[in-house]
This record gives C-alpha cells, sequence and structure tokens, in this order.
C-alpha cells in the first residue's frame, strides 16, 4: 500500500519538478575571474598574436601580458579555449594608428 502511494503520488511530483536551467561558463567564471579583466587580456592577447593564434603563441604571448607570477598559470586555461572566448566577446585584432 505504501508502495502504491510512492508511485501514484510522490513520483508524479518528483517528474514535475522544472529542469534547472542551463548556464553559460561564462557565469561560472564571473563568480572567479572579473569578466572585463578576461576580456581585456583577450584583447590584448589578439592584438599581439593575432585571431588565428596556436595554443601555443597564445600561451606565449599571454605569459608577456598576464605580469602576476602567481595568475600565469591561468594563461593555460584562457588559450585552451582562446577561439571560444574570441567569439564569445566579439573580440578583432585592433590596430594602433601610427602617429606621424
Amino acid at each position: 500500500m505504501k508502495l502504491a502511494l510512492l508511485l501514484v503520488v510522490v513520483l508524479p511530483l518528483a517528474f514535475a519538478a522544472p529542469a534547472p536551467e542551463k548556464r553559460f561558463l561564462l557565469e561560472d567564471f564571473s563568480k572567479i575571474f572579473n569578466v572585463v579583466e578576461l576580456k581585456n587580456t583577450i584583447q590584448d592577447i589578439v592584438n599581439k598574436a593575432g585571431t588565428d593564434a596556436s595554443e601555443t603563441a597564445c600561451e606565449n604571448e599571454c605569459r608577456t601580458v598576464i605580469t602576476a607570477t602567481i595568475l600565469k598559470d591561468t594563461c593555460k586555461v584562457i588559450c585552451k579555449s582562446f577561439q571560444a572566448l574570441i567569439s564569445r566577446f566579439q573580440i578583432v585584432k585592433t590596430t594602433t594608428a601610427a602617429t606621424l
């Protein structure tokens, strides 16, 4: 009898519960990183290495852009998802005009 009650009442309630919302990974990053600073770092790397930079080239430029020694390890994380971050932030390579 208890099993029947469980199947008739509790089980439909469990399946009727709303599904958790899907979140973009960047929302999780915003709790750890300053997203504006991350975007600026990606922009600096793109300006120096280009948008089609390999992971190795990205990491090399990242290490020159990020000056804090403790943050150098974040270059691996940034460069693993370099193309996705460029797309997400809609980053394009900017050139500075030479002053005459």
